[in-house]
């Protein structure tokens, strides 16, 4: 994900987020601003690459970091997870033997 807001330059709107533009800004402050478009883009792409479950947990952020946060948070553990499942699946196959009051028909 990270790669395609690099591509974009997106990246470090989506990692520090967008301050709130004052009623009385100055014009020099309307440009810095410009950001904002720039987040939304940004969060345009994530609400892009979400499947319609993962979708759900971000529908209601209003900004690509609220976005990235949510999603961190609810993934973080994930990799440990896997991990976990692959060990429980090798020690399966390891502890899976023929039991000896089995044979195999071999008149097929």
């Amino acid at each position: 994900m990270r790669v395609l807001f690099d591509y974009y330059e997106l990246w470090n709107v989506v990692e520090s987020g967008v301050s709130a533009l004052a009623a009385n800004a100055t014009e020099a402050q309307r440009v810095a601003h410009r950001d904002q478009e720039k987040d939304n883009k940004a969060l345009y792409l994530i609400h892009q690459m979400m499947n319609d479950e993962t979708f759900k947990h971000i529908e209601g952020a209003t900004t690509a970091s609220e976005a990235l946060t949510i999603l961190s948070t609810n993934y973080k553990g994930d990799d440990k997870i896997k991990m976990v499942r692959l060990q429980t699946l090798r020690r399966q196959y390891e502890l899976l033997q023929m039991e000896t009051t089995k044979t195999i028909d071999m008149s097929i």
